[in-house]
């Protein structure tokens, strides 16, 4: 396998990583919360997506450093950009889905975490890694 395949895998892995991390955050910080309260689940949604996207930030970095140019503002400025795009559509998804429509919390995190993953990985073949 060559390195970019193997650095690609890595990125890979470590979204996957990102997202189980993200979800299992969710999940914990629900216990202390009233579940038909909109703002706290956002609120709890936006802690776990915090800690993963600084996960990621920081282990990409670290184990997959070729992928991510030293100094490139431009690179900076479409992760931040993508990352919170990410983070809007996942919250509106919570809102409908979780607040609006009452579906149970940890189904609709999952599929807007799977349809996020999704998304994130055309960010990165077709965007990142072009």
């Amino acid at each position: 396998m060559s390195k970019v395949v193997k650095d690609k895998v890595k990125h890979l892995v470590i979204h996957l990583i990102s997202f189980l991390i993200n979800y299992l955050i969710f999940i914990f910080l629900m216990i202390f919360i009233n579940k038909n309260n909109g703002v706290g689940i956002n609120i709890v949604n936006l802690i776990a997506w915090i800690i993963s996207m600084l996960f990621i930030f920081y282990i990409d970095n670290k184990y997959v450093p070729d992928l991510v140019e030293e100094n490139n503002s431009s690179e900076l400025f479409k992760f931040i950009l993508i990352r919170i795009f990410s983070l809007i559509i996942e919250s509106l998804i919570i809102y409908i889905f979780i607040i609006i429509l009452k579906n149970n919390y940890y189904l609709v995190k999952l599929i807007s975490l799977l349809l996020l993953f999704i998304f994130n990985e055309f960010y990165v073949r077709h965007i990142k890694f072009k």
